[in-house]
């Protein structure tokens, strides 16, 4: 007898616990769904610039020519697949870097329009353990990325720009400055290719 009703003072506290929260997961309602299109739709009127790089949806190859040197060193054909995510307002680029038929490794690229500070917002890591962000705005009617890195203790400003833009081809450019933007180096020149792979 003592035992079971030690049994029941003990039970009791946690019943009194326990049911307010029973009670209110009971009074959960359903989320409602909004139709996602008609929100990008929304976003569109009010920030056109969403639309910039549309060019890029589908799938490309790419062709690299690094200037390293003096020397032209020419890489390729690179595979990259690019398509809509969060609802339509970010483009995911999915990259397969490839060299004369050897897969040198992998990266993931999301391509996002900030609405408050109104630049474009690129996150880049591959399988090789980089880790990049680069900010992009439109300056004299070209798109242009920059970023910056370390070396040897002094910065290098890194930018892109896409100088050349169409639904089958584009071409983009990725220099340095060692001198705060004052002048620059051209390392990379990038030309993009419409695929139907």
């Amino acid at each position: 007898m003592h035992n079971k009703l030690r049994m029941a003072i003990f039970i009791l506290p946690l019943v009194l616990i326990a049911g307010p929260s029973l009670c209110q997961r009971d009074q959960i309602k359903p989320v409602k769904i909004v139709n996602p299109q008609n929100g990008f739709e929304k976003l569109l009127l009010q920030n056109p610039e969403l639309k910039a790089f549309d060019f890029l949806i589908g799938n490309w190859e790419t062709y690299e020519k690094s200037l390293v040197n003096g020397d032209t060193i020419f890489h390729g054909p690179s595979i990259i697949n690019v398509s809509r995510s969060l609802d339509g307002v970010s483009l995911r680029e999915d990259w397969q870097i490839i060299d004369h038929d050897t897969l040198l490794f992998k990266a993931t690229l999301n391509r996002l329009y900030d609405g408050v500070t109104k630049q474009w917002v690129v996150s880049y890591a591959d399988s090789k353990l980089n880790y990049q962000v680069w900010l992009g705005k439109e300056e004299k009617n070209i798109w242009t990325f920059y970023r910056e890195r370390y070396r040897d203790g002094k910065k290098i400003i890194v930018r892109q720009q896409w100088i050349s833009v169409s639904s089958k081809k584009a071409r983009q450019t990725i220099e340095r400055s060692f001198d705060e933007g004052s002048t620059w180096v051209t390392g990379s020149i990038i030309d993009y290719f419409k695929s139907n792979r």
